[in-house]
């Protein structure tokens, strides 16, 4: 029997190699499982370190082509990036869980696969993705692929876990009791709603002091004024006492062995693409007040990818209101009839030279 097939040019493809799967195989097709979406650069800093680039990208297609992973490709629509090449990008598909499943079955292996049955949540069907939301998806994986690395190195913090809850995770994503200003005329007609794009803890190694926090990975596709209406959400969902309940079960659920989970509180990262969509935002988030009018000027933390990337997801690369409170004050002194594009040039130039704080700072 011929197994060969041939491509859309009529060219014979060879058969999927019959490819015997390593630890460091099985630990970045866990990864996959893990974090969602991966692509050759996650992998070759992580497994890889120094060797050729070109060594995980080998790695991955012949992963590829044994039939363990599955692959889509993301056309980068940056601005500078325009004409870049675009991006294999896997995943862990059921249909590479059953082919897995069957693999280590045969080789007498089938306990380890109770570590993939731990990432059933993250894993995808054989769907088309659209180009918005592979870049979503990915940068939600830069992120943690970045905190991964540091809080395995790091003598202060370690990370007590991650997981990503949108859609997946049934614990978290709600509807609040209340209603937020609509962003066009102020009423108060927008229903509140709770849905992040993922849940992390960071544990202080000596103390064993939590600090939690809530993702949201913004891809530039709403108003900042519509954004908004998230944060009112994430103050509901502090001023409700919806907190205490979820970390109550995340307490057992990760066994993080707080005593009195009551007293635990939470921040909300917020990270764009760009820079100058990070300062809109952040700018914006200024004007988020609760009922007593009081600014929450230390739960919301904005940053770029590229500076997480470059320096570093525990270095100081957010900007936060309480640092921004100090300029708030000279804006006052500004001139009442000062032109809307000559105020945000103001406040950009202020913001470029603003102190930035890391995500543990008090």
């Amino acid at each position: 029997m011929n197994t060969k097939t041939t491509t859309a040019a009529g060219k014979p493809k060879p058969a999927a190699p019959n490819l015997k799967l390593t630890r460091r195989d099985l630990s970045m097709l866990q990864d996959a499982a893990r974090f969602k979406f991966v692509t050759a650069k996650h992998m070759q800093k992580k497994y890889f370190g120094e060797t050729k680039p070109t060594n995980s990208t080998i790695r991955l297609s012949q992963l590829l082509s044994a039939g363990f992973l599955s692959r889509v490709y993301f056309h980068p629509k940056i601005r500078g990036q325009e004409k870049a090449h675009p991006t294999g990008v896997f995943y862990f598909a059921k249909s590479n869980q059953n082919k897995l499943k069957t693999y280590l079955e045969e080789n007498g292996q089938t306990d380890a696969f109770e570590d993939f049955v731990r990432q059933l949540p993250s894993y995808n069907k054989n769907d088309e993705y659209s180009q918005l939301y592979l870049s979503h998806e990915l940068g939600i994986t830069d992120f943690f692929f970045t905190l991964e690395n540091e809080t395995a190195e790091s003598d202060t913090w370690t990370l007590a876990f991650w997981e990503r809850t949108s859609p997946f995770s049934k614990e978290i994503g709600e509807h609040l009791d209340g209603y937020a200003p609509d962003p066009e005329t102020g009423a108060k007609t927008q229903k509140l709603h709770f849905n992040p794009d993922a849940f992390f803890a960071l544990r202080h190694r000596q103390s064993n002091a939590h600090l939690f926090y809530f993702l949201e990975f913004d891809n530039n596709t709403a108003t900042a004024a519509k954004f908004r209406q998230k944060l009112f959400g994430y103050m509901a969902y502090h001023q409700q006492g919806r907190f205490d309940d979820l970390i109550a079960r995340y307490n057992g659920k990760y066994l993080l062995g707080l005593r009195d989970t009551a007293r635990a509180g939470f921040r909300v990262l917020t990270i764009t693409p760009q820079n100058r969509r990070r300062d809109d935002l952040f700018l914006d988030s200024l004007n988020v007040r609760d009922e007593s009018h009081k600014a929450r000027y230390k739960m919301f933390l904005y940053a770029g990818l590229t500076d997480v990337n470059e320096r570093g997801a525990l270095s100081a690369a957010y900007l936060r209101g309480k640092e921004y409170a100090p300029i708030a004050e000279e804006q006052k002194t500004l001139p009442k009839d000062a032109s809307g594009s000559a105020l945000k040039k103001w406040q950009d130039t202020k913001i470029s030279g603003m102190v930035k704080v890391a995500i543990y700072d008090e």
